[in-house]
């Protein structure tokens, strides 16, 4: 057990020591690739993904997958500054390890601007509202 738990305490220091860089709300954060209709990643090496929206997924054969895609291109081209914030009600982190956040462009909420052009869907994490 003890062999366990030092072995579970080195993978976390190495995920720790290795994990990209975590921005916060305030600090503008340069875009340098759109994933897709709801995921970026950003210069420091973070991937995230948009807050309480989804679209449909790139290669599954869902209508507006690509259409999303370019919304969100059109929205924050590659060297974008951007704004990220963290909700404190939600998960800092989901399961692939990308940031949550809501992120904002000149004051622009881009996760609500998705919803309003129609390229992405509201999606409440555990149908809790917190946009």
């Amino acid at each position: 057990m003890t062999r366990t738990l030092a072995l579970g305490g080195l993978v976390l220091l190495f995920a720790l020591a290795f994990a990209a860089p975590t921005p916060t709300a305030g600090t503008g954060e340069r875009v340098s690739r759109v994933i897709d209709g709801d995921t970026i990643d950003l210069a420091s090496g973070a991937r995230v993904r948009l807050l309480q929206i989804d679209t449909p997924e790139p290669g599954t054969g869902e209508c507006y997958s690509r259409a999303a895609g370019r919304e969100l291109r059109a929205l924050l081209p590659m060297g974008t500054t951007v704004v990220l914030e963290a909700d404190p009600r939600l998960d800092r982190v989901d399961a692939y390890g990308r940031l949550l956040r809501y992120v904002r462009r000149g004051g622009v909420n881009v996760n609500l601007e998705l919803v309003r052009r129609g390229a992405a869907t509201v999606w409440f994490y555990r149908g809790e509202r917190g946009v």
